[in-house]
C-alpha cells in the first residue's frame, strides 16, 4: 500500500488519522513514515532469500546419491514445512480481527 496515497479530498491516512483525532492511528502511521522502517522489510527480504538460497544448496548439493526413500522423506519434510510457511501467513497472531473494540460481549443486553 502508499503511505502517500490520498483521498478524494486530498488527504493521506495521516491526514485523515489526525482530523479525526484518532492518536492510535496517528502514532502507527507515523511509524510507517519513519525511513527505517522500509529499508528494515527490504534488508529482511534479501537476509530471508540468501539463507534460503543457502540452505538449499547445501541440502539439494548431492542429490544425485540419495536413495528414493531418502527423496521421498525429504519431500513430506518440505512439503510439511511450506505448508506450515503458508498457513503462518494467513493467520496472523490474535486473529484476523485482532484490533476491532471487543468491549461488549455477545449475548449480553443493556437493561436501561
Amino acid at each position: 500500500a502508499d503511505k502517500h496515497a490520498t483521498n478524494q479530498v486530498g488527504l493521506t491516512a495521516l491526514g485523515v488519522a489526525q482530523q479525526h483525532n484518532n492518536r492510535e492511528n496517528i502514532a502507527i502511521l507515523k511509524g510507517c513514515f519513519i525511513p527505517g522502517v522500509s529499508n528494515f522489510k527490504r534488508k529482511l527480504e534479501k537476509q530471508v532469500v540468501k539463507y534460503v538460497t543457502k540452505a538449499s544448496l547445501l541440502i539439494f548439493q548431492n542429490m544425485d546419491n540419495i536413495s528414493a526413500d531418502d527423496r521421498n522423506a525429504l519431500l513430506v519434510i518440505l512439503g510439511l514445512l511450506l505448508t506450515a510457511t503458508y498457513q503462518a501467513t494467513l493467520s496472523p497472531p490474535g486473529g484476523v480481527r485482532q484490533g476491532e473494540n471487543t468491549s461488549k460481549s455477545k449475548g449480553s443486553y443493556d437493561a436501561t
